[in-house]
């Protein structure tokens, strides 16, 4: 709170001090009358000064009096809100009524008081004052009392201005008064463009979102109007949102933000959702979309084409996935109009093929996608329908169209497939967990699909598939792996494109591979250039440190075990030796850590085996426990121990400490000492030999003779070379000792415990 005031009272500071000022400069009028103005002073001069003093105070007073008719006109509308509100919005110097007429009733009494009795200096001075504030007044509170535009927008857009610099929350008034400007007199477009700072690219930006977000907020309320303003106003937010997305040079929401837009990219398609809703601006909205598609791939800019396409592919899936197919109606009309763009594979060609796979998916995989939702969908893809008087051909036609030569720009299709995730599945309204079968999986496969069973599939470049986000690069392996080993799939596939043409098979592709193995080649060399990179990887791997960072890791977990200690001395203690093949450097997600627990467990069980434990009976367990002085139990066996010791009035006598364990697990009891256990770890790293190598190449030999690994298919000197650098052995040596003969272990046989 200590901040404002601070503020507060440096804004205040040069009002304080031309207070000041013009006081003191006051008591010097006053000093300067008294020597000057003496009885020779000429009588005509007197009179003038008296002349000049009844006409300025008349004329204070009539603007005064003027000016007070405001009083009668608070309740006046400026823009959606009353005048008394919208005095609560200026900022700067301004007075209120009672200080208008208090100022100007001071400064007329001193006037004539100081003429009264000839100060003259002061007279003059109190006038010019007069003057000075009823011209002030008249600049600040006239053009407001006449609604003068551009008064008002300077007001408003300079508290609007304070709420975006300062980040608190815009006043409902002010939001009120920036509504009924952007949907009455001015669009978003004039109103950033005559108030932006010129100087000031971040508050640019962060005026034009706030409009934005300001219009999205008023437009998803438009349903809620009367009919008569309603219409007017819906007509004025299509405007707004055509000026945002013809990206004009003066106007070019993706520059004028820094590309920042596209995090609220939503608020715009809210404000189409709503708009579409209404009668009177439906067509308008629809056409301001679904007919600029086929012009967009035209764009200079590609940020505009993908912002256009990110809005009607969302209003689209959006719609679908609330059981609304209107939107992929007013698409198939576009479709069919444009149906010959299909062989470019611009934007129309992306946007049909996401809407396809969406229809798909909720008819064949969705959750929650009633009988009667699936029966609209198959009647949408087999019917015709006229719309705006124009005749459309059906959805399965638009797609045996969309695979004659099938131009689909594969970057683009899964660049916004991705960007679209979260629009695909129904809306959920319970919290029950279910899996969303459409997947990048499912996109990659249903992509591979289609181009199968096109005759594009003869002299299709796969490398093309290569310019995809490399998000998509692990999936596309996967889902060639599949097809390549798993016939199922090729079945799965085929229904997929047979959902929208029935009878299309995806025989070009299986007389193709048959002749000319060409996806399958592109697939191995796809799993050749990973394995690649992964031996380069490896090669500037130094399994010096590996095997040191082995060693830090294992030591650090065994050496957590209850029982450990470093006291002991084992240099006279034979190693225990354990080797196992490892790969230097590998793919699987947390190799390492794996590798780690397995060799850490081993030599866990290795000092575990080497722990005698007696098997005791309740009976025969209370006769040890008498003699001693403390006893360690596990956790588990905690509660049965603490009931022996009641039960053998021993449990004021016996101090017991529970432990968890690895090596002492289930129901066991230490009597007395503790266990104590030392060990030396160290590991190695050894290459593997000509013949180790040659017998783990042999293991990647197929039934054909060919040597297949990580799915790329290797002559057998380059899986050799790939083992050699691959595959190492880590040696680790363990010496341990364990004091087992100070102490006694119990195992006791719970099966007897009450």
């Amino acid at each position: 709170m200590e901040k404002p005031k601070k503020k507060l009272a440096l804004k205040n500071a040069p009002f304080i001090v031309a207070l000041i000022v013009l006081i003191f400069v006051g008591i010097l009028s006053f000093i300067f009358s008294n020597k000057f103005f003496v009885e020779e002073y000429d009588n005509n001069h007197r009179d003038l000064i008296g002349i000049l003093c009844q006409i300025i105070i008349s004329v204070a007073c009539c603007i005064v009096s003027v000016i007070s008719i405001s009083i009668s006109l608070q309740n006046e509308k400026i823009y959606g809100i009353t005048r008394r509100d919208f005095e609560k919005l200026r900022t700067g110097m301004r007075f209120s009524i009672l200080c208008i007429i208090l100022v100007a009733l001071s400064l007329s009494v001193i006037s004539v008081i100081a003429y009264t009795f000839e100060i003259y200096f002061t007279c003059l001075y109190c006038l010019t004052l007069l003057i000075a504030f009823c011209f002030i007044i008249c600049i600040s509170e006239v053009p407001i009392m006449c609604h003068n535009d551009n008064t008002i927008l300077r007001i408003i857009m300079k508290r609007l201005k304070i709420v975006i610099m300062t980040g608190v929350v815009i006043p409902s008034d002010l939001k009120t008064v920036v509504i009924n400007l952007i949907t009455e007199k001015h669009t978003i477009k004039e109103l950033y463009n005559k108030y932006k700072d010129s100087k000031n690219k971040e508050y640019n930006k962060s005026l034009l979102i706030k409009l934005i977000e300001i219009h999205c907020d008023y437009a998803s309320n438009l349903a809620k109007l009367d009919a008569n303003i309603r219409d007017k106003r819906a007509d004025r937010v299509v405007k707004n949102i055509k000026d945002i997305l013809s990206f004009n040079k003066d106007f070019d929401i993706i520059q004028l933000t820094d590309k920042e837009i596209w995090n609220y990219q939503h608020l715009i398609t809210r404000v189409l959702f709503s708009t579409s809703k209404i009668v009177s601006t439906h067509t308008k909205t629809i056409h301001l979309i679904f007919d600029s598609l086929p012009f967009i791939d035209h764009y200079e800019n590609v940020e505009h084409k993908r912002f256009i396409m990110s809005i009607a592919i969302k209003l689209i899936s959006a719609t679908l996935t609330s059981g609304d197919l209107s939107f992929a109606y007013e698409l198939k009309r576009v479709c069919s109009q444009w149906k010959y763009s299909f062989n470019d594979g611009g934007a129309l060609t992306t946007i049909f093929a996401l809407t396809s796979i969406h229809l798909e998916y909720l008819h064949n995989s969705a959750r929650y996608v009633t009988q009667k939702y699936k029966v609209r969908i198959r009647k949408f893809i087999k019917d015709n329908p006229v719309i705006e008087s124009q005749k459309t051909l059906s959805w399965a036609t638009l797609y045996s169209i969309f695979l004659q030569k099938f131009t689909l720009n594969v970057e683009e299709f899964l660049y916004f497939y991705k960007l679209n995730e979260h629009n695909w599945d129904m809306n959920i309204y319970d919290s029950d967990a279910h899996f969303v079968i459409m997947d990048d999986k499912h996109g990659v496969m249903w992509l591979l699909a289609n181009l199968f069973s096109t005759y594009t599939v003869w002299t299709y470049d796969y490398n093309k598939l290569l310019s995809i986000n490399p998000a998509f690069h692990e999936t596309l392996l996967y889902v060639g792996d599949q097809i390549l080993e798993d016939r199922s799939t090729i079945e799965y596939m085929q229904k997929l494109v047979t959902f929208f043409v029935k009878g299309e098979k995806i025989d070009f592709y299986n007389i193709s591979e048959k002749k000319s193995q060409r996806f399958e080649t592109f697939i191995r060399e796809l799993h050749k250039k990973k394995i690649d990179k992964l031996v380069a990887e490896t090669e500037l791997i130094d399994t010096d440190e590996l095997a040191k960072m082995y060693e830090v890791a294992v030591v650090g977990t065994v050496s957590k075990e209850w029982g450990y200690t470093g006291g002991f001395d084992l240099s006279e203690v034979a190693p225990n030796v354990l080797k196992m093949m490892i790969e230097v450097n590998s793919t699987a997600i947390n190799y390492v850590d794996f590798i780690i627990k397995h060799i850490s467990k081993q030599v866990i069980l290795k000092i575990k085996s080497d722990i005698h434990k007696e098997l005791a009976s309740p009976s025969t367990f209370e006769e040890s426990i008498k003699e001693a002085e403390s006893l360690y139990v596990s956790n588990i066996a905690k509660q049965n121990v603490e009931q022996i010791l009641t039960k053998n009035a021993l449990s004021d006598k016996v101090a017991i400490e529970s432990f968890e364990s690895t090596i002492l697990d289930g129901y066991c009891v230490l009597v007395n000492k503790a266990l104590e256990f030392g060990c030396d770890i160290k590991i190695e790293i050894e290459k593997l030999t000509k013949r180790q190598i040659a017998e783990k190449a042999e293991e990647y030999k197929a039934k054909d003779g060919r040597y297949i690994y990580e799915g790329a298919i290797l002559s057998r000197e380059e899986l050799e070379s790939i083992v050699q650098k691959q595959y190492a052995f880590l040696v680790l040596q363990l010496k341990y000792k364990v004091n087992k003969e100070d102490i006694t272990v119990y195992k006791i046989n719970y099966l007897d415990l009450d």
